[in-house]
């Protein structure tokens, strides 16, 4: 029989005394929460959500995706952006047409109503994200989206292009 090992506690590592940093993905989620709601306070006046101005904006860079694209891009469920997607048509913010290539498919499109409201967003919202930076000199700013995009590109999430956000691998459903 081998003897049972029982450590006493001199064997036990003393805990550092000093509190450990706070985690950088900790910190990356309260600054994304921070950014929404900025963005919905900013945009609050033109009745517009952050959901709904980052659906804009999308289609303002890549005009034509459907539902279930914007869906994956933005890292939501497709009944979620269904419900984005409605609340836009019902403003005449956009319109869906049949793709050519597949009936069942519904192409999005910003209208014109769509375009002024974008473009009212972008003006509302650089003042918004000045605001939310101006603690930090422009040099620093860039360094930080140089960070964020270094961050992005060595992720498993790999960006096509600049404009466009990865998304989480979802498991599969049984």
């Amino acid at each position: 029989m081998f003897p049972i090992y029982s450590p006493r506690i001199s064997d036990v590592p003393e805990p550092s005394r000093r509190p450990k940093p706070v985690r950088t993905m900790y910190l990356a989620r309260r600054l994304q929460i921070l950014v929404r709601d900025a963005i919905d306070d900013a945009l609050a006046p033109l009745g517009i959500t952050a959901s709904q101005y980052m659906a804009l904006s999308m289609l303002g860079r890549r005009d034509g995706l459907s539902s279930a694209e914007l869906a994956r891009r933005f890292d939501v469920e497709p009944q979620s952006m269904t419900g984005i997607i409605k609340s836009l048509e019902a403003r005449r913010f956009i319109s869906r047409r049949q793709a050519d290539s597949n009936r069942r498919i519904l192409r999005i499109r910003l209208t014109s109503a769509g375009r002024n409201c974008l473009d009212a967003c972008e003006t509302i919202v650089d003042r918004a994200e000045a605001d939310l930076f101006a603690n930090i000199g422009q040099s620093e700013i860039t360094i930080l989206r140089q960070l964020v995009l270094k961050v992005l590109g060595t992720t498993r999430h790999r960006l096509d292009s600049l404009n466009e956000l990865p998304t989480r691998k979802r498991a599969a459903k049984r």
